[in-house]
């Protein structure tokens, strides 16, 4: 079966995999990247993760289970793990939503990847 993502929704995500389990409604995994390398506003797109979650599940959410991942640099890695309030909260919400962080300049990014794909 084929899906065009962006026939619907405005954005058009880095990368998607869609994962069928035997008996279960298939999963469709939205990955977004993120670069960032000096402070700036990035980080506050973040915060919109629900409405993009509410897009999918809107137009594919009749057909897959929405997963959604995002893909940080370093920079960010570091904003990240700030102890700052307001990074915490982010955090925590981004956590209440189920969606995960991985680092794209971890060692270990592909293992970590392939982890989340297939926690069904």
């Amino acid at each position: 079966m084929k899906y065009n993502i962006s026939e619907h929704i405005s954005r058009e995500p880095d990368e998607v995999f869609l994962i069928e389990r035997e008996s279960k409604i298939p999963i469709m995994i939205i990955i977004e990247k993120k670069n960032q390398n000096t402070d700036g506003s990035v980080i506050d797109k973040f915060g919109a993760v629900d409405y993009y979650i509410t897009q999918y599940a809107k137009y594919y959410g009749e057909y897959f289970k929405i997963k959604y991942i995002f893909v940080i640099s370093e920079f960010l890695e570091k904003k990240f793990n700030e102890a700052k309030k307001n990074i915490k909260d982010l955090k925590e919400y981004l956590e209440d939503k189920n969606v995960k962080l991985l680092y794209g300049d971890n060692e270990d990014y592909f293992s970590n990847l392939e982890l989340i794909i297939f926690d069904n």
